[in-house]
């Protein structure tokens, strides 16, 4: 191949690059509406990289469909969107199908099959998870599994782990998950200090239950010198984020601080 054609080959990899990493930007996006209880815009866009045959958005689409959330509940359509993501070597995919289908009067799925995609979704994480240092949903995933029991037997200190590893790859979730099991010493010993540390990196990435928590912690000095001033902040952060009781605190609070 002439140096013209390796030139080509180049722009075409970066051209296709390029393309992807708008792609995973809309997903993500899709994502975050979905978060946002906003369905109908939310639905639109991941029906639309399902169709362009992307996992994760094959994912979504199935849970809204089994769920009823922005369109009228199609389990037949759900789990076939689910197996679609699965196809396309999501782990989420996998993982919801299998988990979803040990649900009460949900479908069935052939004998063997909820372990087979259970093992497909715990290997894809583990490579997304080992392999890829700003993979922490991978590693949340993992987590999740050894939590839940998942295809195996229950580790609570492997699901510790898991989700320590997720939180170091900047996963929020992660970091909530790893302040709730130092504070019960489940998984791990006892670390209330410790806690608050992961209370507060969960919160600074806007996750409403951890900013709640150190609301509750400052209000009665759990853990932390009592600070009503602090108190009122985090709660007037996680009711902005959606949580009532945050906001019932914040109200009965706000004149006292």
């Amino acid at each position: 191949m002439g140096s013209d054609g390796v030139l080509s080959f180049k722009k075409i990899a970066l051209l296709l690059l390029v393309i992807l990493n708008f792609l995973h930007a809309d997903v993500e996006e899709a994502v975050n509406l979905y978060g946002e209880e906003k369905y109908d815009k939310a639905y639109q866009k991941f029906n639309q990289y399902c169709e362009d045959k992307d996992g994760k958005a094959c994912n979504y689409l199935g849970l809204m469909y089994y769920y009823g959330k922005g369109v009228d509940k199609d389990v037949d359509f759900a789990v076939s969107s689910l197996q679609k993501s699965c196809n396309r070597d999501n782990p989420m995919g996998c993982y919801n199908l299998a988990k979803l289908s040990k649900e009460p009067d949900s479908f069935k799925l052939e004998s063997n099959k909820a372990y087979e995609l259970f093992k497909k979704a715990y290997d894809l994480y583990k490579v997304g998870c080992d392999k890829n240092r700003d993979d922490g949903a991978s590693c949340y995933g993992l987590a999740d599994m050894f939590y839940y029991g998942d295809g195996f037997k229950r580790n609570r200190q492997n699901a510790y782990n898991y989700y320590k590893k997720s939180c170091d790859n900047k996963n929020a979730m992660g970091c909530f998950k790893v302040a709730v099991m130092k504070e019960i010493g489940e998984g791990t010993y006892i670390d209330k200090l410790g806690a608050i540390k992961f209370y507060a990196n969960a919160c600074d990435a806007n996750v409403a239950r951890a900013c709640h928590k150190l609301g509750v912690k400052h209000a009665y000095g759990d853990g932390v010198k009592k600070d009503i001033k602090k108190a009122v902040s985090y709660f007037h952060k996680s009711c902005s984020l959606g949580i009532e009781n945050s906001c019932i605190s914040y109200s009965n609070l706000n004149g006292h601080k």
